[in-house]
């Protein structure tokens, strides 16, 4: 975000379950994401924004190119709860500069998202 700042913008969903308080999602991770410039967080009711998208796993990113086509559909972290280089950061990274992607989707690793608490 910070390399393409104003040329992309982000929507990060977090689980938040009809059955808990409305601000059950509101963590400190939800605040770290809403401090970055272009990225919006929004609640995920139930997963129906996860379930519309075919996202199954944390982490799950998709990138969809200014025509609205996804691009991209996978992981961004090399391991479960690690930051750094992996093919699907590079994959983004490629399409937003302007790039055809090498690869159009990389494992995720997290936790599933579909149905729990």
């Amino acid at each position: 975000m910070a390399v393409h700042r104003g040329r992309v913008s982000a929507t990060v969903f977090f689980y938040a379950p009809s059955t808990k308080a409305p601000d059950w999602d509101r963590t400190d991770l939800w605040r770290d994401a809403s401090a970055i410039a272009g990225v919006r967080a929004l609640d995920d009711r139930d997963s129906a924004a996860a379930r519309l998208f075919g996202a199954f796993t944390s982490g799950e990113t998709l990138l969809f190119g200014k025509d609205g086509r996804l691009a991209f559909h996978g992981g961004i972290t090399p391991a479960r709860g690690h930051a750094g280089d992996s093919s699907g950061r590079d994959a983004i990274l490629s399409v937003l500069a302007g790039s055809a992607a090498v690869q159009t989707s990389a494992p995720v690793f997290g936790c599933s998202i579909q149905g729990g608490e």
